[in-house]
């Protein structure tokens, strides 16, 4: 996950400044599609990001 998403999540914070992020996310597969199974995949970019912290909105960004 790109470091400045993990910013805006604040990742490794204290859980009760978490925050949830909306965005149009870019994925990359990192194993083969199994029918019944989750996969694993790396973000790669978000774009129309809206970052929230208990149903408010506090962030809006264009791309990262």
């Amino acid at each position: 996950m790109p470091e400045k998403l993990l910013d805006l999540l604040a990742y490794g914070r204290r859980p009760d400044q978490y925050r949830d992020i909306y965005a149009d996310f870019e994925l990359e597969a990192l194993t083969p599609d199994r029918p019944g199974h989750m996969r694993i995949v790396r973000i790669v970019s978000a774009s129309k990001i809206v970052v929230t912290k208990d149903h408010a909105i506090i962030l809006t960004k264009a791309h990262l």
